[in-house]
Order: structure tokens, then sequence, then C-alpha cells
């Protein structure tokens, strides 16, 4: 291109753009081998040859896609709160509630607590 040869460059262009979309392939290829090792009970190979996983029973982010849809998406490493929390944190709003009601707080302090109730 340098010297003005637009016709001999285009040989050259095209063996590269080649050479690209092999070596992209040949990614996809590695990425897809990687997935079918990771994710157990897939399939190494469909036999086309193109070395694509079978369909998991998780899904990209590894929740469960073997369950209905009542079905919580969690493995149980979630807690619930106990009654006991449940009550601590509405004795907190409520206090949060009382505070802010009372005139006789510093501006600084009412624009806190307005800030506090806002997010519950």
């Amino acid at each position: 291109l340098e010297q003005n040869t637009l016709t001999e460059a285009l040989p050259a262009q095209k063996q590269a753009t080649e050479a690209l979309e092999q070596g992209l392939q040949s990614l996809v290829e590695q990425i897809m081998n990687q997935m079918a090792q990771q994710q157990p009970g897939s399939g190494q190979n469909n036999g086309s040859g193109q070395g694509s996983p079978l369909p998991t029973s998780q899904d990209p982010l590894g929740r469960r896609q073997d369950q209905g849809q009542n079905a919580s998406q969690y493995d149980g490493d979630v807690q619930l709160p106990e009654e006991s929390d449940l009550q601590r944190a509405r004795e907190i709003l409520q206090e949060l509630r009382r505070r802010s009601g009372q005139k006789t707080r510093s501006l600084i302090e009412q624009e806190y607590l307005k800030r506090l109730l806002e997010r519950f």
C-alpha cells in the first residue's frame, strides 16, 4: 500500500483475513472444549466435529434449571431471617420514624434519618 500498488496488496490482505478467521475458529473451539470440560454431565463432542457441549441442568450462572417455576433457584445456602430478626428490624424502623418526627433534632440528624427512611 505504501508503494501505491493496490493489486499486489489484495492477495496479502486476503491471506491475512483468512489467517484471522482460522485463529478465531481455533479460539472458539478451545473455549467450547473448556466449557464442556467445566460443566459436569455434558458431552465432549456431539459427533459433528464441532465440539459443542450438550445442554446441562445449569444455566451459565450455575443455577439449577431442572426445577419447576416455583422451586428455589438457590442451593440452600441462603438463610431466611428468623422472627426475632424481623421483629428487631421493625423496632428499629419504628424508632427511626419516631426520631424523624421530632422537630427538636438538629437539621443534620433530621436529614440523616430521612435518608435512612428513604431506603426502607
